[in-house]
């Protein structure tokens, strides 16, 4: 066979049309791996955007957490004031009658004291850090509270006044009359506190929606483009395996056919 034959007679010939199947195989090769490249460094640095979503994921966790704490403050704190209004009731009744029934009074304000510590202290026990409320909503609630358990105790000692010297006892029940009178305006920022903050977290919740959307949104894209990613390196690993598996075996046979024409020759 002469070397005429073997580039044929076509306008291409044969070795040409064989020289551009490689370079082009060759190009194929490059974009595989370079595909490859992309996709393996995609899913190396896979830790990192995971370490980011956990992030946020722990973020949103907080801001979840602070606004159910905050509604269990806000709800606690108003069950509270409505109790207190309950207890303010009772006294304002009785200190109304002539004469006023010191028992009955002092009934009221053993009562009265010890439900006002169970509150102040069920209440002091939340702090703005857990509940993302503003400091100023918890200083009022606390500072109420406070204040009552001051009515009670002024009381008490009125009272116990009353007994050894009722004029002195006298003036410490005008005292109490006092402290119940800011009380009752103190009662009324209490509410008008709580409706702000109420309005603070409807805010509050506005945001923790927004976040948790946000959160849903990059796991989902963060999960389709890991997919993508290994799907996209599995099949270009392949794709890459078989043509270069198919230009080795193309040499080999080249080769073989090689040595077959030099045999023949001789």
């Amino acid at each position: 066979m002469s070397e005429r034959d073997d580039n044929g007679s076509g306008l291409i010939p044969t070795d040409w049309k064989d020289h551009v199947a490689k370079t082009l195989m060759t190009l194929v090769l490059g974009g595989l791996g370079t595909l490859m490249l992309a996709s393996g460094s995609f899913l190396l640095n896979e830790e990192s955007r995971i370490q980011k979503l956990s992030e946020y994921t722990t973020a949103a966790n907080e801001s979840v957490a602070k606004y159910a704490r905050g509604h269990e403050f806000a709800d606690a704190s108003l069950a509270a004031l409505k109790r207190a209004e309950k207890r303010f009731a009772l006294l304002y009744e009785c200190s109304s009658k002539h004469p006023v029934n010191s028992e009955k009074m002092r009934e009221i304000e053993m009562v009265s004291s010890q439900e006002a510590a169970n509150d102040a202290g069920l209440l002091a026990g939340y702090t703005p850090g857990t509940t993302g409320l503003p400091a100023a909503f918890h200083e009022n609630v606390n500072g109420f509270f406070s204040r009552e358990l001051d009515l009670w105790r002024t009381l008490d000692e009125a009272l116990t006044e009353m007994r050894r010297n009722p004029k002195t006892g006298r003036a410490k029940l005008f005292e109490t009359h006092d402290r119940f009178r800011n009380l009752v305006y103190a009662s009324s920022l209490v509410e008008s506190s709580w409706e702000d903050t109420a309005k603070v977290m409807v805010s509050q919740a506005g945001r923790d929606s927004a976040l948790a959307d946000t959160i849903l949104m990059e796991v989902h894209h963060e999960a389709t483009m890991i997919s993508i990613a290994w799907s996209v390196l599995g099949w270009s690993a392949l794709v890459f395996t078989l043509i270069a598996s198919t230009l080795f075996l193309d040499r080999l046979q080249r080769k073989f056919r090689k040595r077959a024409t030099h045999a023949s020759d001789r």
